[in-house]
């Protein structure tokens, strides 16, 4: 005899089997916290430069944000934990063989990267390890930052570790907004002054130091409806 189940209960039961393996993946994964409690430890070189130690401070404050856990940041000169977030180039990073890797990263590059049930966030000097910190907190947490001021930080009661393995560039050398008339004593406008054009709209900006602005924007961009 066969049973013709109601749509709407053979809809649910489709929707759950799809999400069951996904579920059980994640439940496989250690989690970084469960709770408010981790048993995580965030690693750090003993001589790591400023922006290193920085990063692994701010890796551990968004995390708190996050999951009401403070993760303890600790030396490298300790025994390596079973569960620990390795944040910059450190003794315990080559330890796991990711010398090589760490050398071949750009200035602002980083690399992010699960062995078993630990974390590497490694980068180029000087920036970039704090650079992977803000990636794997925006990318995989989805953490969001809008101003100094706004940010959308998501509360986790269970984080899992996720599988990572992936390093990244950025497309552009500098990320800054100059403008000399503001900032460099002295300046010249009548010397540089074929840096700027006049249209029929307004005053569009010409720069012949970068590429980035091929099709400059007028006025007309931001007035017109």
């Amino acid at each position: 005899m066969q049973v013709r189940l109601p749509r709407r209960l053979a809809l649910l039961l489709a929707l759950a089997s799809l999400a069951a393996p996904s579920m059980l993946h994640a439940q496989d994964h250690p989690l970084l916290a469960d709770h408010g409690r981790s048993d995580y430890v965030i690693v750090v070189a003993e001589a790591a430069p400023p922006a290193v130690r920085h990063a692994a401070e701010e890796l551990q404050h968004w995390l708190a944000q996050m999951t009401r856990a403070t993760l303890p940041i600790v030396s490298d000169q300790a025994p390596l934990p079973a569960h620990a977030l390795l944040v910059g180039p450190s003794q315990r990073s080559r330890e796991l063989g990711l010398a090589d890797a760490a050398a071949k990263l750009g200035p602002e590059s980083y690399l992010l990267r699960t062995l078993g049930e630990r974390l590497l966030i490694l980068g180029g000097e000087p920036r970039g390890t704090l650079y992977g910190v803000y990636g794997l907190c925006e990318q995989h947490f989805g953490c969001r930052w809008f101003t100094p001021e706004v940010s959308r930080i998501p509360v986790r009661e269970l984080l899992p570790l996720p599988l990572l393995d992936e390093t990244r560039t950025p497309a552009l050398e500098y990320r800054d907004v100059h403008i000399p008339e503001g900032t460099t004593i002295g300046y010249d406008a009548e010397a540089d002054r074929e840096r700027y054009f006049v249209t029929e709209s307004g005053i569009t900006v010409v720069t012949r130091d970068y590429s980035l602005f091929e099709n400059p924007v007028t006025v007309d961009y931001f007035t017109s409806e």
